[in-house]
């Protein structure tokens, strides 16, 4: 039996824990197993409280898909606050991306699902934050931010904006490749190769 809301839950508490036990349950059972009336019952409120946070389905993907992101933003950000060349850098940004990619399966499928490609062209400027919803906004910002931060990387050598663009967008479309295929089993890595090695000498091959 599904307890009734009650005050144990702050109003932020509960959309917090809403979002954890929607993390949990794609994790254990994969994103179709997601709705508001299944993370009502994980965190033990009734089927209607979700309701106060999230509008239907679609608004709680998005939540979850925004948290993801400011999860291995943050990941990234902490990549970038060390005192490495930028080289450096960008290899330990892509190994941080694919493992946590890998490492985090369901939730990657679900982040990329939630990003569109009209929705998400990497630039600066981020759209009017009234014209789209409070998760939609959330979404996009976070989103974007793992770009931009691969992007800081390079313009750390180099002042060319076009130029680093390119270099960016290579380099993030090869560690988003490399995690899909990882993911679905087209590579696999022996026991004996690290992804930082594999990144390593795929993107030494690409500049060769």
């Amino acid at each position: 039996m599904v307890k009734k809301s009650s005050s144990k839950y702050h109003h932020g508490d509960l959309k917090k824990a809403l979002l954890k036990a929607a993390e949990r349950l794609i994790v254990e059972k994969g994103k179709d197993a997601l709705s508001l009336r299944s993370i009502a019952t994980e965190v033990g409120v009734s089927h209607m409280a979700p309701y106060a946070h999230f509008k239907n389905k679609s608004e709680l993907f998005k939540a979850v898909a925004a948290s993801c992101f400011l999860q291995l933003g943050n990941k990234l950000e902490q990549i970038l606050q060390q005192d490495n060349n930028p080289d450096d850098l960008v290899l330990l940004y892509g190994v941080a991306y694919v493992e946590f990619a890998i490492e985090n399966p369901e939730m990657y499928e679900l982040m990329l699902s939630q990003t569109h490609p009209d929705k998400s062209k990497l630039t600066v400027k981020f759209p009017d934050p009234h014209s789209v919803s409070e998760y939609e906004s959330s979404l996009q910002e976070t989103s974007k931010r793992t770009y931009l931060l691969l992007r800081d990387c390079f313009a750390r050598k180099e002042s060319n904006q076009g130029i680093v663009n390119m270099q960016a967008q290579g380099a993030w479309a090869l560690v988003h490749g490399v995690s899909s295929l990882l993911i679905s089993g087209q590579i696999v890595l022996d026991s004996e190769t690290s992804i930082k090695q594999f990144l390593d000498t795929a993107s030494q091959g690409l500049s060769d």
